[in-house]
């Protein structure tokens, strides 16, 4: 059941009181800078309880967006819980610690570290161990997820990914990920938290058994390879669309992806600011 009717005559000074609120103390209410200054103008950072979805095909950068994304919370002094469904907790560490310590990941799975290495993963270490986050693999579903919002209360829940995630036994798989998405919907209203979905796509573009993870988000990025001159994909490349937003219009740029240390690069983003050009923007953050 949703709230009972209210009269005007009492929703509108509570709005007024709010907006008071709100520019007394700005800090409280702004969004969460997304770590592109591109995303920041067009929306104005992550909304406190928004549900975002990072659709994409897989092995296209689903999870490299997102641990970009929780790198930046960090050096913002924002807390995320990562519920990982695919990746497993020592998986995701050594995604952080590569680049944290601008170490190539190969030399974690090689055991290949040489001395001057093993001091920046140091470095990395002491860092890394004073970020207000937790990482979690294995949630069975979401009222489990929902459980660890409650107790750790963290600003920012990652899901990776919403279609490995168990529903009402004897549910469709269509129906499990209508139900899951709906349910993170309702986590995101309920605790104020941002949740930020990553969502598989088939072959077509659409997302895997459930359009409906799209009609439930705040906003939509799409990561979709960026193609050469001869129409082939680049593997160090990928452009990320702003598919749906509620709180803007659409938008896309091109980011590099540095897969060595399994993250976006956040400092040079491509812009295209028509059709016939694409322009550089940096970013300094």
């Amino acid at each position: 059941m949703g709230n009972k009717p209210q009269s005007l005559s009492v929703l509108a000074p509570e709005f007024f009181n709010l907006q008071v609120e709100r520019h007394t103390h700005p800090e409280k209410y702004r969004g969460y800078s997304t770590g592109f200054s591109y995303l920041d103008s067009l929306f104005g950072g992550w909304g406190h309880n928004w549900n975002v979805v990072i659709a994409a095909k897989s092995g296209k950068g689903k999870t490299t967006l997102l641990c970009t994304e929780v790198i930046n919370f960090s050096l913002n002094s924002v807390s995320w819980l990562w519920c990982g469904l695919e990746e497993e907790e020592m998986e995701i560490l050594e995604r952080l610690y590569a680049a944290e310590a601008k170490v190539p990941r190969k030399f974690f799975r090689d055991i290949g570290l040489t001395d001057t290495e093993w001091d920046k993963v140091g470095t990395a270490c002491d860092t890394i161990s004073n970020w207000n986050a937790w990482v979690q693999y294995g949630a069975t579903d979401v009222a489990e997820i929902d459980t660890y919002v409650k107790e750790l209360k963290p600003q920012i829940v990652i899901v990776d990914y919403v279609q490995l995630l168990n529903g009402t036994p004897g549910h469709t798989m269509t129906q499990t990920v209508s139900e899951s998405g709906k349910q993170l919907v309702r986590i995101s209203k309920t605790h104020n938290v941002c949740t930020m979905i990553a969502a598989q796509e088939n072959e077509l573009g659409n997302v895997l058994w459930s359009q409906d993870i799209y009609r439930g988000a705040g906003v939509v990025l799409r990561i979709e390879d960026v193609l050469d001159s001869y129409q082939k994909p680049t593997p160090d490349r990928r452009k990320i669309a702003v598919s749906k937003s509620k709180y803007s219009g659409p938008g896309e740029f091109e980011a590099e992806l540095n897969g060595d240390m399994g993250v976006f690069s956040r400092d040079k983003i491509y812009v295209k600011k028509d059709i016939n050009q694409l322009a550089t923007e940096f970013e300094h953050n």
